[in-house]
C-alpha cells in the first residue's frame, strides 16, 4: 500500500498530457526518415564566437565527460554499457565540436584536429542509424543537433564546406525530434527541444525548415513565458540548469544574427525580443546567485563542470551585445518568483545564499532535492557552509543520499523528509510554503513538509547578518515532543573542534569563526562528502546537532567571525 500511495502522490501533480504522452509513447514508436536535407537558408550575417568547452575530447581515442575518461582504442562505442546513463548522453552531444574550426592540429596538443573530429561525427552517423535507442533520445538529439549547427556554420565560416552527409543526418534527427517533443516530461526538456526546432528551421530552408522554425518557435515562445518567472530564474530553482538554459537561448540569438527576419520571412513572434529580455533578465538572475568565488551556489540539482560558468556567459553576452549581468544587488536581495535570498554583509565580506522555497515546479520535480530553507555561506570569497551537490543520476543509494534533507544545512524532524525523494527524479509528498519575505530586513520563510507526522510541525527560519556574526532563527510549530535535528555542512577546507557548546571553525589553520547553539544542545562533529561536480566525492566536515524537544521549540544559532 505504501507504494500504491507514493504513486499516487507524485502521479496526481501531473499534467494530463504528461500521463498521455508518456501512455502513447510506450505502444507507439515513429518512424524516421533518410530523404535528404531540405535546402539551405541563405546565410546573413557572421556567426558570433559560442561558449566552448574544455570537457570532450583529449586525444583522438580518449575522451574526458563528467570527471570519467574512457579509452576508444578502436571503433567508439557511443552507447558503452558500463558507464552511466548521463554520460553516454553526453558523449552523444558533441558539446566540444564547436570548438573544432579549421585545420589546427598543433594548437591543441594530443586533442584530435578538425578532420579527426570529423571523422568521428562520421563514425557517430555509421554507428547510430535513423532511431536508434538512447542516442536517438529526443535530449541527445536537442543538444546534438545545435551543436552540430554551430560547428558547420563555424566552419563555413573558416572557409570549410558542409558534408553533405552530416546535412542529411541532422535533417533526419529534426524529423524524429519534431515526432517525439517531451510533453511527457516537459521543463527543461521540452525548451531544449523548441530551441533545436528552431535552430534547425533558422538552418534549414524549404516547407520542412519554415514548419520547423514555426512550430519550434511557437513552442519556445510558449516555454519561455511558462518556464522563465518575472525575476529571471528559471522555474526548476536549480541555477546549474538556469545556466543551461540560458545559454541555449544565447546561441538562438545567435543563429538569429546569421539568419535575421528578413532572410527567414515573417514570424508570428519577434524571437529576438523575447528571447533577449528573457536573456537579460536571466542573466542578472544568475548574478545573483553566484557565490564571490564565481562559481554557482548548490541549490536543487547543482554542481560545477555540467554547465557554463556565469563569466562564460556573461562574456558570451558582450560578445552577443545582449543586455543583463549588471544589475545592483541589494544587501538583501529577493528573487521574489523564485523564492532565493541573497544577503550580504555591510562590509561585504559575508554573502549568504537562502532557499526560501519547495519543489518546483509541481508537475515536474525532478532536479528538485528536500532542502527547503537551506542556505550556503562565503565568508572572505571562501565558501564555508555548502550544500552537499550531486554526484550521478544513476538509481542508486547515492543519488537518493544526495537529495536527502540531512545533506542540505536545514531542519530535520523524526528522521523523516521534507519531500518524498524516491528513484532518480521522483517527488511524491512535497512541501507548501507557508510565507516568505523579509521583516525589518531579515529574510523569513516557513515550509509545512512535516505536517504528516504526529502533532502536524511547520518550520519557520529567519536569518540575518551583520559585518560580525550571522543569526538563524529556526521555530519549530506544533504539538509533542519530537527529534529534532541541524545540519551544518562545511566546505572541505572547512574543519570544526568542538569547544564545551561551541564549535570552533578553522581554514589555513587558523580559527575563522565559532558556532554557538543554545544550552543543552550537543553538537557532533562527522564526516561527509561534497560533490564539486559529477562523479566526484570530496570529504568534508558535518556539524549535526542533535536533541529531543516538545514543541513549539526556538532554536538560535550564532555565527561569530574572528
Amino acid at each position: 500500500m505504501s507504494a500504491i500511495g507514493r504513486y499516487y502522490r507524485t502521479v496526481k501533480h501531473l499534467r494530463p498530457r504528461q500521463v498521455w504522452t508518456r501512455v502513447v509513447r510506450r505502444v507507439v514508436r515513429p518512424r524516421p526518415s533518410s530523404a535528404p536535407a531540405p535546402e539551405r537558408r541563405a546565410r546573413a550575417g557572421t556567426m558570433v564566437g559560442p561558449i566552448l568547452r574544455a570537457d570532450g575530447w583529449v586525444t583522438p581515442t580518449r575522451v574526458r565527460l563528467l570527471n570519467i575518461e574512457r579509452e576508444f582504442p578502436g571503433v567508439v562505442d557511443w552507447q558503452p554499457l558500463d558507464m552511466p546513463r548521463l554520460w553516454t548522453y553526453t558523449l552523444n552531444y558533441f558539446q566540444d565540436l564547436p570548438g573544432y574550426v579549421g585545420n589546427d592540429p598543433g594548437e591543441r596538443g594530443g586533442a584530435p584536429d578538425s578532420r579527426q573530429m570529423s571523422h568521428l561525427v562520421g563514425s557517430w552517423m555509421a554507428a547510430n542509424p535513423p532511431g536508434t535507442s538512447v542516442t536517438w533520445d529526443p535530449y541527445p538529439i536537442s543538444i546534438r543537433v545545435l551543436n552540430w549547427i554551430k560547428w558547420i556554420l563555424l566552419n563555413e565560416q573558416a572557409g570549410a564546406p558542409a558534408d553533405g552527409r552530416v546535412l542529411d543526418s541532422l535533417a533526419s534527427q529534426l524529423r524524429f525530434l519534431g515526432k517525439r517533443i517531451e510533453f511527457d516530461i516537459m521543463a527543461n526538456h521540452l525548451l531544449a527541444n523548441a530551441v533545436a526546432l528552431t535552430a534547425g528551421g533558422l538552418f534549414f530552408g524549404g516547407a520542412e525548415g519554415d514548419r520547423w522554425l514555426a512550430d519550434g518557435s511557437a513552442l519556445l515562445v510558449r516555454e519561455i513565458t511558462e518556464q522563465i518567472r518575472d525575476d529571471g530564474g528559471h522555474f526548476e530553482r536549480s541555477p546549474m540548469y538556469h545556466a543551461v538554459v540560458l545559454e541555449q537561448l544565447m546561441d538562438v540569438l545567435n543563429l538569429r544574427t546569421v539568419f535575421p527576419l528578413s532572410a527567414t520571412g515573417e514570424l508570428r513572434h519577434d524571437l529576438s525580443d523575447i528571447v533577449g529580455e528573457a536573456v537579460a533578465a536571466m542573466l542578472d538572475w544568475l548574478a545573483a546567485m553566484i557565490h564571490p568565488d564565481g562559481e554557482l551556489a548548490f541549490f536543487h540539482d547543482t554542481t560545477l563542470g555540467a554547465s557554463a560558468t556565469y563569466g562564460e556567459l556573461l562574456d558570451y553576452s558582450r560578445r552577443l551585445r545582449l543586455l543583463g549581468g549588471d544589475m545592483t544587488l541589494e544587501p538583501v536581495h529577493w528573487l521574489g518568483e523564485s523564492d532565493f535570498f541573497r544577503i550580504s554583509s555591510e562590509d561585504g565580506r559575508t554573502v549568504m545564499f537562502f532557499d526560501a522555497g519547495v519543489p518546483a515546479p509541481r508537475y515536474q520535480p525532478g532536479h528538485a532535492h528536500s532542502e527547503s530553507l537551506s542556505f550556503e555561506l562565503s565568508r572572505d570569497a571562501r565558501r564555508i557552509f555548502v550544500n552537499s551537490g550531486i554526484s550521478t543520476y544513476e538509481p542508486r543509494p547515492e543519488r537518493l543520499w544526495e537529495r536527502q534533507t540531512d545533506v542540505h544545512n536545514t531542519v530535520r524532524i523524526d528522521e523523516e523528509e521534507q519531500s518524498e525523494l524516491w528513484a532518480s527524479h521522483r517527488c511524491g509528498r512535497r512541501p507548501v510554503l507557508l510565507h516568505a519575505g523579509a521583516f525589518d530586513g531579515r529574510p523569513s520563510a516557513a515550509h509545512d513538509g512535516y505536517h504528516f507526522l504526529p502533532g502536524r510541525p511547520e518550520h519557520n527560519r529567519q536569518v540575518s547578518l551583520s559585518d560580525g556574526s550571522v543569526e538563524i532563527a529556526d521555530t519549530i510549530s506544533g504539538d509533542g515532543e519530537h527529534l529534532l535535528e541541524w545540519f551544518f555542512h562545511l566546505h572541505p577546507d572547512v574543519t570544526a573542534t568542538v569547544r564545551d557548546r561551541s564549535v570552533e571553525l578553522s581554514a589555513d589553520g587558523r580559527t575563522i569563526a565559532s558556532i554557538n547553539f543554545p544550552f543543552g544542545a550537543a553538537a557532533m562533529i562527522e564526516r561527509g562528502h561534497w560533490h564539486p561536480g559529477f562523479n566526484t566525492a570530496v570529504p568534508n566536515t558535518l556539524i549535526h546537532v542533535v536533541l529531543r524537544a516538545s514543541l513549539p521549540f526556538e532554536f538560535i544559532t550564532t555565527i561569530d567571525w574572528r
